[in-house]
């Protein structure tokens, strides 16, 4: 089996075989019409020593500037310098001699029109066997010539991200798609021509182009697509009986974890979510690059978002904290597939344990604190009280107090919208734990303490998507706890990256508010996910109503009306209006939380939580 190294070379070889006969033809070519076609004997004579001249001229200057490290299978406009320029270096000391050279030096005074045709033929020559090496790659794919046979598909979005799929599909043989057209809203790009396929009509001429061509599917090719576009699409492939597919987002092409070929069926993150998240925000930037970042809870859905985003940005070293092995073993092997992140160390540990955090601050220097890591369960919660408030509130308080003896810069708390009115041990743990913040931030003056509050995210692990997508595939029933209930809901990569933002934004002390948006019925949820499915609610899945769980609210509540909040810089983001005064003193309920033991029950937490968190009611 030949090597990779040695392929490589054997076809670089081929290259420059290849490049030094058409550049020996392209002369020939020239001289011939120079003469039309009856070469004097005088020239013929010349003709060999010339044309070994001028074709190695041209090729050491191609060589010079690179040309021949340019892939043929991705040849393109943008590759035209690179042979452009040597050409017509090449041409100018021919030019220089014809000019200037006596007559008797006939071999080096080669006629200006021949000069003037070989530059562009060439050149011609050059740029056309690369154009057609890649035609033909994209022609008959990456050598899989295996026999099946190709469904007809149409590309809803003619732009940037469009043309790169239909490169990339047409690479792809394994994918046996035969890509029929493109389809698209714009009116200037009606009846255009996108790498030899045309843009056949608007989305809503999907349902006749599909009758016509037989098309199979319909891929959204639309990087930056938002949730209207989107939701439109579907609705229309959903009407016409044809399944629909999307590209990834535009930061996962962007940041290399997927490929824009790497097809998904539409879900309801692209229906309710896919906002553009910006992730070049100075503020951001200046915030964490250079710095050496620990976020806790970093193998969970924000966690890892935020593992992610923080990246981006280019911290000096990241410290990644998760008591869940296989958690983390997960982000770790994610990390160790992209290249160019900054360096950082997986670490399987509780944040509670304060003598690792310690330990773990003094070994890296540590200069932000991003404590992400919390239970979040609701009705699990209920039954595991003890480990809720020791999880949620004890080890926020005592990770924060590590951050002030450390003169850490920043204690970033990841809080939650059902510490608002808590009706729930969860929620009223991170109220408590918030209250922690504030004590810390009026007692401490280096450290500079913000709490950020959010709502449901869409598909973080344990919350309603992946248990109704999970129902779905296995026939139902979708369990709905009740059709009047809301909530709030936001794409993980959007909230992380205004978790960021209220990072730099939020004072000493402050509880940043996100705006969600609208809240969405729960029902409505199910019936789209089940409608995304391909299915029809009702019919092909079963709808049940369960009831409230205990600790659950039928609304919740984000503070963010101009009455609990005021406005920031930024649209989504509000500073809460939020009293910093807890019903006892915090050293008090840390202490007498600690004291209760690990045997306390429910009730009795109920009643410590109540002491600190008065507004709460628990059920």
């Amino acid at each position: 089996m030949t090597s990779p190294h040695l392929s490589n070379l054997i076809s670089r070889k081929t290259q420059l075989v290849l490049d030094v006969l058409v550049m020996a033809a392209a002369f020939t070519v020239a001289y011939l019409l120079r003469f039309d076609f009856m070469l004097p004997a005088s020239v013929l004579h010349n003709w060999p020593l010339q044309t070994a001249f001028v074709v190695l001229l041209q090729v050491l200057l191609i060589r010079l500037v690179g040309a021949h490290d340019i892939s043929w299978r991705t040849f393109s406009l943008y590759d035209l310098p690179a042979f452009t320029i040597p050409m017509a270096v090449a041409a100018v000391p021919l030019v220089i001699f014809r000019v200037y050279l006596p007559a008797a030096s006939s071999m080096f005074r080669i006629p200006l029109s021949v000069i003037f045709m070989n530059f562009w033929f060439g050149l011609s020559f050059l740029v056309g066997i690369r154009l057609l090496r890649r035609v033909t790659a994209e022609a008959y794919g990456n050598g899989d010539n295996s026999s099946g046979k190709r469904r007809n598909v149409l590309l809803a979005g003619a732009g940037a991200a469009g043309t790169l799929a239909l490169r990339e599909l047409r690479q792809n043989s394994s994918a046996r798609l035969n890509v029929i057209g493109f389809v698209d809203d714009d009116p200037q790009k009606q009846n255009l021509t996108v790498q030899g396929t045309r843009v056949l009509g608007t989305t809503n001429d999907i349902p006749a182009l599909a009758e016509k061509h037989r098309i199979s599917e319909v891929i959204i090719t639309i990087a930056r697509a938002s949730r209207e576009s989107i939701a439109g699409i579907a609705g229309i492939c959903k009407s016409a009986n044809i399944p629909a597919r999307i590209i990834p987002s535009f930061s996962e092409i962007m940041e290399g974890r997927r490929q824009i070929a790497a097809l998904r069926s539409v879900d309801i993150e692209d229906v309710l979510g896919r906002e553009p998240v910006d992730l070049d925000d100075a503020d951001v930037r200046d915030f964490v690059q250079g710095k050496v970042v620990m976020i806790t809870g970093a193998g969970g859905s924000i966690g890892s978002e935020l593992v992610r985003q923080i990246a981006h940005y280019r911290p000096a070293y990241m410290v990644l904290v998760e008591r869940n092995e296989l958690a983390m073993y997960k982000l770790d092997q994610e990390l160790c597939s992209i290249i160019g992140i900054p360096p950082w160390r997986a670490v399987v540990a509780d944040a509670g344990n304060i003598q690792r955090m310690r330990s773990l601050l003094d070994e890296h220097a540590v200069q932000i604190i991003i404590h992400a890591a919390a239970y979040k369960h609701v009705p699990l919660m209920e039954d595991n009280s003890v480990e809720a408030l020791r999880n949620n509130t004890i080890t926020t308080y005592e990770l924060g107090k590590l951050a002030a003896e450390k003169n850490i810069a920043t204690f970033l708390l990841v809080s939650t919208d059902k510490a608002v009115n808590p009706t729930s041990v969860m929620g009223a743990a991170k109220r408590a734990a918030e209250l922690c913040i504030q004590h810390l931030a009026a007692n401490n003056s280096g450290t500079r303490y913000v709490a950020v509050r959010f709502g449901n995210v869409l598909g973080s692990s344990g919350s309603v998507i992946p248990l109704f997508r999970q129902q779905i595939a296995d026939g139902g029933p979708v369990t709905v706890t009740s059709p009047e209930m809301t909530r709030y809901f936001m794409t993980i990569p959007e909230a992380v990256s205004l978790v960021l933002k209220s990072a730099t934004l939020g004072e000493n002390g402050q509880i940043m508010v996100l705006d969600m948006g609208e809240p969405m019925k729960i029902i409505d949820l199910a019936r789209k996910m089940i409608e995304l499915s391909g299915l029809t609610p009702g019919e092909d899945i079963r709808i049940e109503y369960t009831g409230l769980r205990p600790g659950e609210k039928m609304y919740e509540e984000l503070s963010t009306d101009t009455e609990n909040a005021q406005p920031t810089t930024h649209p989504k983001i509000f500073v809460g209006k939020i009293q910093d005064v807890a019903g006892i003193p915090v050293p008090q309920f840390i202490k007498e939380c600690t004291d209760i033991g690990s045997s306390a029950g429910k009730e009795q937490i109920c009643s410590l939580l109540l002491r600190m968190v008065p507004e709460a009611k628990f059920s």
